[in-house]
């Protein structure tokens, strides 16, 4: 990636909203790259959680470094509320938007 087009995506940063799923961009869901909750910041870090276990941080990324993932949609639609991932993550008491 060009230096003009890293800072492209990074003059517009993308506007996190807690609890809501992410993922990072151009690489397929699987074990190492999971589908990741937004559970908020400390200090300068981002930090995200596993949907599969959400009480746990997994990553934390720099202001910098939001250009890397986007918001996400499987391809059957939104997270349904019948879905195993949503039903884990509300017996944990996290609230996920559907």
């Amino acid at each position: 990636m060009n230096e003009e087009h890293l800072k492209k995506y990074q003059d517009q940063p993308l506007q996190l909203i807690l609890n809501k799923l992410y993922k990072f961009k151009y690489q397929p869901i699987q074990e190492d790259n999971p589908v990741l909750v937004y559970i908020g910041k400390e200090g300068n870090w981002h930090q995200f959680a596993k949907l599969t276990d959400p009480a746990t941080v997994w990553s934390e990324l720099l202001d910098s470094d939001l250009h890397l993932i986007e918001e996400y949609q499987n391809n059957i639609g939104e997270l349904t509320k019948e879905e195993p991932d949503f039903v884990f993550c509300e017996s944990l008491g996290i609230n996920i938007e559907v």
